[in-house]
């Protein structure tokens, strides 16, 4: 299904809702707590991985050392046949290990700070960034950053039913719950302005 409107009336509704992506510091700031504790919680589960294949890699080399010492023992070449395999298979299985420890230990990490720094300033300013941005790529990488599936026309639309529930934002915008923010008030007394 296809539909045309005027540019400058597309380009309104976008602006619309970016300009209603407002969060409260305090919502903010509990954003970039619950990123934070989400970090240590997988910082704390890769670590726990790291732990658990060294146990098994300690577990396997007794293993062959168990297998090592009743190779000394035994005079059947059948025996020591199958014993000498079963060394095999375990170095195999030591090595694929401590492969897969020094990619763990190895693997690049996204810096932190940086991350919550980016956070921080598209929660704080998503109208500069979204908007204000003059180079139009930057602000096309913005906008596909801000969300994880494309709206329709619909969803953008101020007052319409299903912006408070449109839930494409990203997972960021999600956290501060965007379902309860001031994309779309209820009626009621407007607040009075001064003056």
């Amino acid at each position: 299904h296809y539909f045309r409107i005027p540019k400058e009336q597309f380009d309104a509704t976008v602006e619309s809702f970016i300009s209603n992506l407002v969060f409260s510091q305090e919502t903010v700031d509990n954003v970039i707590s619950v990123i934070e504790a989400e970090w240590g919680k997988r910082q704390d589960h890769e670590k726990q991985a790291i732990v658990g294949i060294e146990e098994r890699i300690k577990q396997l080399r007794t293993e062959a050392e168990v297998s090592v010492s009743k190779l000394k023992l035994i005079s059947s070449e059948t025996a020591i046949k199958y014993i000498e395999e079963d060394l095999m298979k375990l170095e195999q299985q030591i090595e694929s290990l401590e492969a897969e420890r020094v990619k763990q230990v190895t693997k690049e990490k996204p810096n932190m700070k940086q991350v919550l720094q980016r956070v921080r300033l598209l929660m704080e300013h998503p109208e500069e960034l979204l908007l204000k941005q003059i180079d139009p790529v930057k602000r096309a990488q913005f906008f596909a950053a801000s969300l994880k599936k494309f709206p329709t026309y619909n969803d953008l639309k101020p007052g319409t039913p299903k912006t408070p529930l449109f839930t494409g934002v990203h997972p960021v915008f999600q956290l501060a719950g965007l379902e309860k923010s001031l994309m779309v008030t209820s009626p009621g007394i407007e607040p009075g302005l001064p003056g």
